[in-house]
C-alpha cells in the first residue's frame, strides 16, 4: 500500500523506529536460594534546595528517556543530599549523593519497582524531593535509573499510592504502557494530569506533595488509570480497599517482538538495516520504503498488530496512530526538512513494544561554490537543491581574465567550449566546486610590407593590460613611410623606434612600410657666385668663379680657409666634406681683394633648398667687427632629378638680382 509521504513524513521518520523492547518481570522472590544481588544507581535532579550544584546539561526531548520533558525551571544535580530505596512498604538501603548528584545502591536483591526517594534538608517535615522508580532488577544485574524529574517522580508516587492502599505489592504493579507512551501520554491523559500537578509542586519549592490534596487526588486517579482497579478517588477521599480485578483477557500476553536475522532488529530503510539510536539521513525528492517486519508470539488477541509513533520535530512534540501496515514509502517534499526524534510502538492489543528513538534528519543537497585566487566571481555562493534535480553556477572572469578551470569535488572538469553556467544535472550527492580564473593572453603580430627594413619581433603574447613595443629600423637610404595597426593607419609624425601599443586589450596585427629616400645627385656644371654680407659698406657684392660640380644635398659641413696672394687676391678654399658629393673634393674660389678683410679659416654650413640654393656661410672678422661671407651656389638654369623619379627647375634669376634668400 502506498501513502502519500506529505501527510506522514513523520511515520516514514519515525517508521524508522520501530519495536523492540520487551520481556516479562520477574517477581523477586526471598525464598529462591542462591540468587546474586544487584545495583541500581542514578542521579537525583530538582529545581529547589540548597544542595543545588550545576544544572543538568541534559536537553529536553533528546535523551531516550525524553528527559524533563515538562519542566518549565532549570534542574540542578544535587549534591550530599539522603536518598532511601523501598520495596513495598519496607525500607532496604539509605545512601547519599556525591557532588555530581549520584547515588549506587549495592546487593539489592532481584525484583520489580523499586522506589528511589530523595530527601532535601533544608524541610523539617521531611517531604520529598523528587522520586524514581527501578522498573527491573534482574539476579546480578544493575539497573540504572537516569536522572530524576517530573515524570519519574509521578511513577514512584504512584507505585507508593497503589503499595499503600491496594493489596498489589511492587510486582504486581506494570509500568511499561505508560512509559511507552512517553512523553506526551495519549493513552494515559490521568496520570499526564498527575504530572502536571507534581510540576506544580515541585518546581514552586514550597508546596508538600505528600500534603497536597491536588497532588494526592491525581495520584489517585493515576493509580486507577495505570492499573485498570477501581480505587473510588475523589477529594479529600481516603480510598477503600479494593479486592484485585479478576484476570482478563490479557493476561499472560507476550509481548510483540521484532523478526530478526542473524540477530539484527527487520527495521530495514531501503532494505538496509537500521539500528535503535542511530541517525538517519533523508534526502529531499530521493524516494525511499521504510519497513518494520513484527510478529506476534502468542497471537493472544485476534487482530492485527497496530503501530503508533511519537517524538518531535525541531523540538515540537507530535503523536500519531498508525495502520496495519508494515511498510511506508513516499519522497520527501522542501516542506518536510527538519530534525526529527522519534520512537515507534508496536501492540497488539494487550502490550507494546517500544523501538528506538532514532533521529532522522531530512535535508536537501548542498551545492557550494568559490572562486580560488579571485578575478572573477561564481554565484550563487551556496544553494539547496532536491535530489535528482539541476543546479547552476554563473561564472564572470573579470576584465581582461578567462576560465582557466572548475573542479567538482575534486574532479576537473573539461572547460572546452565551456560557457557561463556550469550546470550540474542530475545533483544526487553534495557538491563543492571551485573556479579558477586566468589573465588574457593577446597576440602582436608584426611585418613589413614590400622590405626594404625590419620589425622587430615579429611576434609576441602581452598579458592583458600591458604594454608591447616593436622596434622598427629602415634599410640604408630608407626611411619610415607608413604603419597600420589593425587596420587602422598611424600617425607617424616624429614616429621613432619603437612603436609603442598601451594597454593592449585586443590582438594586434601591425605593418610597417618604407620608402627609399629622395635625394637630387647632380652632375652638371654650377655657377658659383659669391656674395659679401655683412662688411663695412653693408653692401652686397657679386662675384663669379669657375664651374664646378657640385652636390644638391639637405644639409652637410665643411672647412673653409682664407689666404693673402698677390695682386691682391684672396683665395678660399671650400672643403666639402658629404660624402654624397659628385667630383673634385675642393673648391677653389678666388675673390678681390678688400683691404678692410682679415683672411681667417673657419668652420662652415652648407644648406640647399627645395629651389636648388646652396648657401656656404663663413664666418670672419672685419677689422674688429664680427661678420660673415655667404656663399651661393646656384644651378644654371638647369632641370634636377631626384633618384626618386622627382625633377625641379633651378631659377638663378631670385640670386642674380640680388635677393637674398634665408
Amino acid at each position: 500500500m502506498k501513502l502519500s509521504f506529505k501527510t506522514i513524513l513523520p511515520i516514514l521518520l519515525i517508521f524508522t523506529l520501530l519495536i523492540l523492547f520487551a520481556g516479562c518481570f520477574i517477581t523477586p522472590s526471598e525464598e529462591q536460594p542462591g540468587y546474586t544481588p544487584g545495583t541500581i544507581t542514578g542521579i537525583i535532579a530538582a529545581p529547589c534546595c540548597t544542595t543545588s550544584a550545576d544544572p543538568v546539561l541534559e536537553t529536553c526531548c533528546v535523551s531516550p528517556e525524553y528527559w524533563c520533558y515538562y519542566c518549565q525551571k532549570t534542574w540542578k544535580l544535587q549534591k550530599e543530599v539522603k536518598v532511601i530505596l523501598t520495596y513495598g512498604e519496607k525500607e532496604v538501603a539509605t545512601t547519599t549523593t556525591n557532588d555530581k548528584g549520584e547515588f549506587t545502591f549495592t546487593n539489592v536483591d532481584p525484583g520489580k519497582n523499586y522506589v528511589v526517594t530523595a530527601y532535601c534538608p533544608d524541610f523539617a517535615d521531611k517531604r520529598p524531593l523528587v522520586k524514581d522508580v527501578a522498573l527491573q532488577l534482574i539476579e546480578g544485574g544493575s539497573f540504572d535509573t537516569n536522572i530524576t524529574d517530573l515524570v519519574s517522580t509521578s511513577l514512584g508516587l504512584v507505585v507508593d499510592f497503589l503499595v499503600y492502599y491496594t493489596d498489589w505489592g511492587p510486582e504486581d504493579i506494570s509500568l511499561d504502557a505508560v512509559l511507552a507512551d512517553r512523553p506526551d501520554f495519549p493513552n494515559f491523559p490521568k496520570f499526564k494530569k498527575l504530572v502536571y500537578e507534581v510540576r506544580r509542586v515541585v518546581e514552586n519549592c514550597e508546596v508538600n506533595l505528600l500534603t497536597d490534596d491536588a497532588v494526592q487526588d491525581a495520584t489517585c486517579r493515576a493509580a486507577e488509570e495505570i492499573s485498570k482497579l477501581t480505587i473510588g478517588c475523589g477529594p479529600g477521599l481516603t480510598p477503600p480497599y479494593t479486592p484485585p480485578t479478576p484476570p482478563g483477557p490479557c493476561e499472560g500476553d507476550v509481548r510483540p517482538e521484532i523478526d530478526k536475522v542473524d540477530g539484527v532488529d527487520q527495521v530495514l530503510l531501503n532494505s538496509s538495516p537500521v539500528s535503535s539510536g542511530s541517525t538517519l539521513h533523508l534526502t529531499v525528492g530521493k524516494p525511499i520504503e521504510f519497513c518494520v517486519y513484527a510478529t506476534d508470539p502468542d497471537n493472544k488477541l485476534a487482530q492485527p498488530l497496530t503501530y503508533s509513533i511519537s517524538g518531535s520535530k525541531d523540538g515540537n512534540p507530535f503523536n500519531l496512530q498508525m495502520d496495519t501496515v508494515n511498510c511506508v514509502s513516499g519522497t520527501p517534499s522542501a516542506e518536510e526538512v527538519g530534525t526529527y526524534i522519534v520512537s515507534v510502538y508496536v501492540s497488539d492489543g494487550c502490550l507494546t513494544t517500544p523501538w528506538g528513538p532514532i533521529t532522522v534528519i531530512v535535508d536537501q543537497l548542498t551545492v557550494n561554490a568559490s572562486v580560488s585566487g579571485g578575478n572573477g566571481t561564481a554565484l550563487p555562493l551556496t544553494q539547496s537543491v532536491n535530489y535528482g534535480a539541476s543546479a547552476s553556477i554563473a561564472f564572470t572572469p573579470a576584465t581582461g581574465y578567462h576560465l582557466a578551470s572548475i573542479t567538482d569535488n575534486g574532479a576537473t572538469i573539461d572547460i572546452t567550449a565551456m560557457i557561463s553556467p556550469y550546470v550540474i544535472n542530475p545533483v544526487i550527492v553534495n557538491h563543492t566546486v571551485v573556479f579558477a580564473f586566468s589573465i588574457d593572453r593577446l597576440t602582436v603580430n608584426a611585418s613589413v610590407s614590400g622590405g626594404n627594413g625590419t620589425a622587430l619581433p615579429l611576434t609576441q603574447s602581452v598579458n592583458y593590460g600591458a604594454s608591447a613595443n616593436i622596434a622598427f629600423t629602415p634599410a640604408t637610404d630608407y626611411h619610415l613611410a607608413s604603419i597600420t595597426d589593425n587596420g587602422a593607419t598611424i600617425d607617424i609624425t616624429a614616429m621613432i623606434s619603437p612603436y609603442v601599443i598601451n594597454p593592449v586589450i585586443v590582438n594586434h596585427t601591425v605593418v610597417f612600410a618604407f620608402d627609399l629616400d629622395c635625394k637630387y645627385l647632380v652632375s652638371t656644371s654650377f655657377q658659383l657666385t659669391w656674395y659679401e654680407v655683412g662688411t663695412s659698406n653693408n653692401s652686397i657684392v657679386k662675384y663669379t668663379s669657375p664651374k664646378v660640380p657640385v652636390l644638391n644635398s639637405p644639409t652637410f659641413n665643411g672647412t673653409a680657409s682664407v689666404s693673402s696672394s698677390n695682386a691682391g687676391q684672396v683665395t678660399v678654399s671650400v672643403n666639402l666634406t658629404d660624402p654624397y658629393y659628385i667630383g673634385s673634393s675642393t673648391l677653389i674660389v678666388t675673390l678681390e681683394a678688400y683691404p678692410d678683410q682679415v683672411p681667417k679659416q673657419g668652420l662652415f654650413d652648407v644648406k640647399v633648398f627645395l629651389n636648388g640654393e646652396l648657401f656656404v656661410t663663413i664666418p670672419f672678422d672685419a677689422q674688429g667687427t664680427a661678420g660673415f661671407f655667404e656663399i651661393v651656389f646656384v644651378p644654371a638654369n638647369t632641370i634636377m632629378t631626384n633618384n626618386c623619379g622627382e625633377s625641379i627647375v633651378i631659377d638663378v634669376t631670385d640670386v642674380a638680382n640680388g635677393k637674398v634668400i634665408d
